[in-house]
């Protein structure tokens, strides 16, 4: 297993990512200051909804939009316009709030809404900025662990922030009202925050050493050589270098921006194609530059493929995986308190389950980058497999949901392993996007793909909601008024169509492989 090097420029994009990262999952927040909100700005429960859906649907609903601008002319030189975007998305976003939590009056939700789809659209730039110049500049063999570690931010962003807000912006005073939750600052805070570190991660991103600027660059220098020694070699000897110099270049552009190899390994192999080019003018010149030329088309033949995900057979069978995954991860993260609830649970409980569900969730994406980076390393295991394995995982939620939840405890098992199934598929989803469909194109691919766990999420809920108000009504004292469902039978058929939504993800995955690699497991 070959060591990877980690440069110090490298180092300090994933660390910038990361610090943009911590901001992108703030719009996950709102379940905390949510319900002091909204009875401060007496909103009701529908408008409530209304308000934080349209942060999700900024979230969500961005991506192909700034997966464009990421891979157009505008950040051929890093993500900063992305980057500053976020910040003033964020910053505006969460000081408009403020200013109508101040204004101690009823707030039109057209203006709340609009506000918090602009948050949801600063947290999706600063996403989909990190992930790609993340996934552009760091070479394959490490490339899960960059994305893996940037990921993990993100899932633990809401987590932090809130520990920030108990610790800093909560009351220390006696009873309830001593103890309230200070909005205002809070939302001040984040507005400053989010501005801030954006700001800071835009200025300090480093030049793409192995992106555009570097293939341009490669290119450039391997066709000068080509007209060299076109020049100073006979007609027939030297024009058939300088074919071999143009295909070398091509190969190398195309290997290159797929960043199957790292720049040093790129330097190596191109001074080895030149010495052996230049040995050939011995005897049999024109036979070794024919056999060069044939080497180079095997190369190119193993390329990954810089192309659009649109139209493409291999993004539906990914996408229905992606729907099927996230439906399930979703349905458990939205509706543990319903859960937790009908098992007769305290508060106290579902806070405990809020917790297991963001640790699991922050693991899952955390080591799932070093495992497959690993696998692949040494066993050439593809990534492809550990996405069938969350898809699984999720199967095993559905079951273990409806045949054995009866209590907290066994409760606690499922949400932590929901959680790394959810946690494992936002890491090795851009791995498997920018594989499959090359990193040329890939934030508009991967921004695109995003867009489904919003479908994913409709679905899951929408089917949860139903299948627990019909249980409610078969219930026994159903006739007392009350909305709250008791006892594990109001879940169980929500986890059995969870199930079922998992067994699809895996036979999608399935089919997605045996369609990309047949019945081979390993690579060669």
């Amino acid at each position: 297993m070959a060591p990877v090097s980690w440069q110090p420029h490298l180092v300090a994009i994933v660390a910038l990512a990361c610090l943009s990262m911590t901001t992108a999952g703030t719009v996950y927040m709102f379940s905390l200051y949510g319900p002091e909100l909204a009875r401060h700005l007496h909103l009701s429960a529908v408008q409530t909804s209304i308000v934080i859906t349209c942060g999700t649907y900024g979230l969500y609903l961005s991506g192909p939009a700034i997966g464009w601008a990421i891979d157009g002319r505008m950040c051929e030189n890093g993500p900063r316009p992305v980057l500053l975007s976020a910040s003033a998305a964020l910053f505006f976003g969460y000081l408009s709030v403020a200013l109508a939590y101040s204004s101690n009056a009823t707030s039109p939700v057209f203006w709340l809404s609009a506000s918090y789809f602009v948050v949801g659209f600063g947290c999706c730039a600063a996403s989909q900025g990190s992930m790609a110049w993340v996934v552009k500049n760091v070479g394959e063999e490490a490339r899960g662990v960059a994305v893996g570690v940037a990921a993990s931010f993100f899932g633990i962003s809401a987590a932090l922030h809130a520990q920030i807000a108990r610790a800093f912006f909560t009351g220390t005073g006696d009873g309830e009202e001593g103890r309230k939750l200070d909005v205002q600052t809070l939302l001040v805070f984040l507005a400053v925050s989010g501005g801030i570190a954006n700001v800071v991660s835009a200025t300090l991103q480093t030049k793409d050493r192995l992106g555009m600027s570097a293939r341009k660059t490669s290119v450039a220098d391997l066709n000068g050589d080509a007209e060299e020694d076109e020049e100073s070699r006979d007609v027939v000897g030297g024009s058939m270098q300088a074919q071999v110099h143009r295909r070398v270049a091509k190969k190398n552009y195309v290997a290159v921006s797929s960043l199957e190899q790292d720049e040093a390994t790129t330097s190596s192999r191109t001074d080895t194609e030149r010495t052996q080019l230049n040995g050939s003018r011995g005897s049999g010149e024109e036979e070794d530059i024919e056999d060069s030329l044939v080497d180079i088309e095997e190369v190119d033949n193993h390329s990954t493929p810089d192309v659009s995900c649109y139209g493409q057979v291999d993004a539906v069978y990914l996408g229905v995986a992606i729907v099927c995954i996230t439906g399930v991860g979703l349905m458990v993260i939205n509706n543990v308190g319903t859960v937790v609830v009908a098992l007769s649970g305290s508060e106290t409980a579902q806070s405990s389950m809020v917790t297991l569900l963001s640790l699991g969730n922050f693991l899952g994406r955390l080591i799932i980058g070093y495992v497959s980076d690993v696998a692949w390393r040494s066993f050439k295991l593809r990534r492809l497999v550990w996405l069938g394995l969350s898809a699984a995982i999720m199967v095993s939620v559905g079951l273990f949901g409806s045949l054995v939840v009866s209590g907290i405890g066994h409760l606690s098992i499922l949400v932590v392993a929901a959680g790394i199934a959810y946690g494992m598929f936002w890491t090795i989803g851009p791995l498997v996007t920018s594989e499959f469909f090359g990193i040329k194109n890939f934030a508009m691919n991967w921004g695109s793909l995003s867009v489904l766990p919003s479908l994913g999420s409709q679905l899951s809920n929408l089917v949860f909601g139903l299948l627990v108000d019909a249980a409610r009504s078969r219930s026994e004292g159903s006739n007392d008024g009350s909305t709250i469902c008791r006892g594990r039978q109001c879940f169980v058929g929500a986890f059995s169509f969870a199930g079922v939504l998992g067994l699809i993800g895996v036979i999608a995955v399935l089919a997605l492989y045996r369609r990309k690699y047949g019945s081979v497991l390993i690579a060669n």
